[in-house]
């Protein structure tokens, strides 16, 4: 018997096929707690309006949808859910309304009101048990318990990567020394059929062939459509078709234990007879035209893992930010050059692509609290330029707590530090990737994201790439913003979407940084997060995918997100 597919592995990855971190679709369902109780003779009748976050300011949330209205009930479990796509370089806010309904209008104000709560998309995935509590604020009665709404959130599989390993054999009607092979097709839209495998000859053994196991996505094979035929021929020498049956991608899916198809002889025209005809139709073929036994030994199917199955399962994302004080970025005390800070009612390019890129990042961490360091500055008291220094002032606690703690050290750092330069890039990513110590295992799941934001070309290129190189076989990406109107194209280079980066005779283990130009989306900061930091998920999953580690079993609720309910 030959070797098979190791289906034990659950990543779902073919061989030699180039990753993409697919998208992750989640559903919310709401439960209110202890609501309060605002009729005169009864408990009230809730619903619940679910808002997400819009970028018009005079509309600041957008209604996505109400539940149904549970009458007479403070504990209602509405059966409305509300589906979302998880993005992680995406920070959805969302806002939940409960109401108290009073009549059949859909008006909000004809009802009363009972309270709000806000909070992340981000929050509530990565919450224990993907299960949030939150209390009900109502900011018009400050004094009423207005009680409490629970959100869980579930992953759908349904948009997950699906593949299929299978291991096929055939039995003949008589002995045979002869060379076989199989062909599988898909049905065309127009109802022709599509080869889209084929294996090797393999000589029979007496009565029996066997072939080695393959591995197919189901996108290849059916197009992701469960009903939709499958064509599998057996094949002699000289490309002559001996045999054939129809099945689906369900039918297949379930034989996980073994099945067994007939197949017909190939269809003969003069006859009316025999095989499947040209098309994707039933045949009807009589029992007598069976030629061979299609034995399907087994057929596992198994899902690509997302980014969110890592984050779910307890993945810790840690996040290191690099200003770039080089003089370039002109004097800080006049308007108009890229450190401006003296005007506290404009943000200059830095801010915003702080407040937006780390803010998004921020999610994921547990404690708020990041390393911050600059480079490209003449320090005190000896004036000597540093190319890798800690906002805090301090080398051995370089972590800052919060986007307000990072606003407060750069300002503090501008006063403190000379602008000088030149722009290296080594030495700070030598620092970034040193977070990434300590072995990364099947239990213990770390990535670190180094945020690099920068106005000038790089200078010291070789020993950028050189480490860059280095740290491409570790838990590491970079993701580099490039503030003001310089001409950026010759970091290009680092982003190797398209061949690897090599220094000397050593060659990157994957491309682990990507490169956007902060001008051409600073009018659309959700934009420019969604460019920056998109393809964070795809190379986490790769560095994960090189090591054989998959996603730990999601965090279950202990209970303690429950407990404030039993109180009072």
């Amino acid at each position: 018997r030959p070797a098979m597919v190791d289906v034990n592995n659950p990543l779902g990855f073919l061989d030699g096929e180039e990753y993409v971190a697919p998208k992750s679709m989640v559903q919310l369902h709401l439960e209110g707690f202890k609501l309060a109780k605002l009729d005169m003779t009864s408990k009230s009748d809730p619903f619940a309006v679910l808002y997400v976050r819009s970028t018009n300011p005079e509309k600041p949330w957008e209604e996505i949808g109400r539940t149904e209205t549970v009458k007479n009930n403070e504990n209602p479990k509405f059966v409305k859910a509300f589906d979302f796509e998880y993005a992680f370089e995406k920070m959805t806010e969302i806002r939940i309304e409960v109401y108290d309904r009073d009549s059949g209008s859909e008006k909000l104000a004809d009802h009363d009101y009972i309270g709000a709560s806000e909070t992340t998309l981000v929050q509530i995935v990565t919450s224990p048990g993907q299960t949030l509590v939150l209390s009900l604020e109502n900011e018009h009665k400050r004094r009423l318990k207005s009680g409490f709404i629970k959100i869980n959130a579930e992953q759908s599989t349904s948009a997950q990567k699906r593949s299929f390993f299978m291991d096929f054999g055939v039995r003949l009607p008589k002995k045979s020394q002869k060379r076989h092979k199989l062909t599988i097709s898909r049905c065309r839209d127009d109802g022709s059929w599509q080869v889209v495998f084929q294996s090797e000859m393999v000589r029979a053994l007496e009565t029996s062939a066997r072939f080695k196991s393959i591995s197919l996505s189901a996108q290849d094979l059916c197009g992701n459509d469960e009903s939709k035929p499958i064509l599998i021929r057996l094949v002699g020498e000289k490309e002559k078709s001996l045999a054939e049956t129809q099945t689906t991608f369900g039918a297949l899916g379930g034989s996980k234990n073994g099945a067994e198809f007939e197949m017909y002889g190939p269809y003969d025209e003069s006859k009316k007879s025999g095989g499947l005809l040209a098309m994707c139709l039933p045949t009807g073929a009589p029992a007598d035209s069976v030629a061979a036994i299609l034995v399907v030994y087994s057929c596992r199917e198994v899902r690509a893992p997302t980014f969110l199955d890592y984050v779910l399962g307890g993945c810790a994302i840690n996040v290191v930010l690099a200003i770039d004080f080089t003089a370039s970025n002109g004097d800080p005390r006049k308007p108009g050059t890229l450190h401006y800070i003296a005007d506290p009612s404009v943000q200059n390019e830095y801010e915003v692509a702080i407040r937006t890129i780390v803010g998004t990042l921020l999610q994921y961490v547990t404690d708020d609290n990041i390393p911050v360091y600059g480079f490209g500055a003449r320090l005190p008291p000896d004036w000597e330029t540093s190319h890798c220094f800690p906002l805090t002032g301090d080398p051995a606690n370089p972590h800052v707590e919060g986007i307000d703690g990072i606003m407060a050290a750069y300002k503090s750092a501008l006063k403190n530090v000379q602008l000088y330069g030149p722009t290296n890039f080594s030495e700070i990513l030598r620092t970034g990737a040193s977070f990434t110590s300590g072995v990364v295992t099947q239990k213990d799941q770390r990535y670190t994201i180094m945020v690099v934001l920068t106005d000038g070309v790089i200078t010291d290129m070789e020993q950028t790439i050189g480490e860059i190189v280095n740290a491409s076989d570790l838990p590491f990406s970079v993701v580099i913003v490039g503030i003001g109107a310089e001409d950026f194209s010759g970091m290009d280079i680092l982003d190797a979407d398209d061949k690897k980066l090599k220094y000397g005779d050593r060659v990157a283990k994957r491309d682990i940084v990507q490169f956007v130009p902060y001008r051409q989306f600073r009018n659309d900061p959700i934009l420019l997060a969604r460019e920056v930091l998109e393809e964070v998920p795809t190379q986490l999953i790769g560095y994960f995918k090189s090591r054989s580690i998959r996603p730990n079993p999601p965090i279950v609720d202990d209970g303690s997100s429950m407990s404030r309910l039993t109180i009072g």
